[in-house]
């Protein structure tokens, strides 16, 4: 796993895997890669607890902000993003399958 890469694994108690995010580090850039939750466990809080540790990491790079892209159709996670204060800052037409808008948010850190 290249070092500039973090993973983070939500559990159940009973240590079913939730979901899982991932961020990049790179020198000028800290980026969230995905978060995943799985599907019999969304809109449960999992998606905001992977997020809250994300930003946590992105704060310790002494880095201004925190950047991801994400789907223009997926408006649960648009939702998320920005409730944790995400703000767009750009689109990507035909990003994804040459067929949906890819939107490009950032947070402040």
């Amino acid at each position: 796993m290249a070092q500039n890469r973090r993973y983070i694994i939500a559990k159940s108690d009973d240590g079913n895997i939730l979901g899982f995010a991932g961020i990049i580090v790179n020198p000028d850039i800290t980026e969230i890669m995905n978060i995943v939750v799985r599907k019999s466990y969304r809109q449960q809080g999992v998606g905001q607890k992977l997020l809250e540790e994300l930003i946590r990491l992105a704060k310790k790079t002494g880095l201004e902000t925190l950047d991801l892209e994400v789907n223009a159709m997926n408006f649960p996670a648009i939702h998320l993003y920005e409730k944790n204060g995400f703000e767009i800052i750009g689109r990507r037409s035909k990003y994804y399958h040459n067929i949906n808008d890819a939107i490009l948010m950032q947070k402040l850190l």
